[in-house]
């Protein structure tokens, strides 16, 4: 999901405000287009229609590859690190776990605030994890 969004960032910009809906799985082999009617709403789509992504933008968009490039790679690092570092903390602070006979993680969304497009050296930084438990399905909610 990451390494996509960062391939759409690079052909879109990185807005002030961004919001990705993960819509779908696809397959390697699976042929994907961009395509968007008011450059403010992004849908990453085969050519059968079907969306993977649905990417919703707003406020001033920078095309700065070394900005973008610094967000993405920073996001991405920390991607690989929430399942050890922060999901294995936040079940046992729970107490809940993912089901053994079916484990299965799925990002929904994930969402980007900038206050200021004019960042020298953009990081994400974690600064609250929350785990709340709806009968057989746990919604965690990253905030960096």
């Amino acid at each position: 999901g990451d390494l996509l969004v960062a391939v759409v960032m690079s052909k879109i910009g990185l807005s002030q405000h961004m919001h990705v809906d993960f819509a779908g799985m696809f397959s390697d082999g699976v042929a994907l287009s961009l395509n968007s009617e008011d450059q403010q709403l992004w849908c990453v789509s085969d050519d059968s229609g079907k969306n993977y992504r649905n990417v919703a933008t707003s406020g001033e968009t920078t095309f700065d590859s070394h900005i973008t490039e610094q967000v993405m790679r920073s996001d991405v690092a920390f991607s690989g690190m929430n399942f050890p570092h922060i999901m294995v903390p936040l079940m046992e602070q729970t107490q809940h776990m993912i089901h053994q006979t079916r484990p299965l993680v799925i990002h929904e969304s994930m969402s980007l605030e900038l206050s200021s497009q004019e960042l020298a050296s953009p990081s994400v930084r974690l600064s609250n994890a929350s785990m709340k438990i709806d009968e057989n399905r746990g919604n965690v909610t990253l905030t960096f």
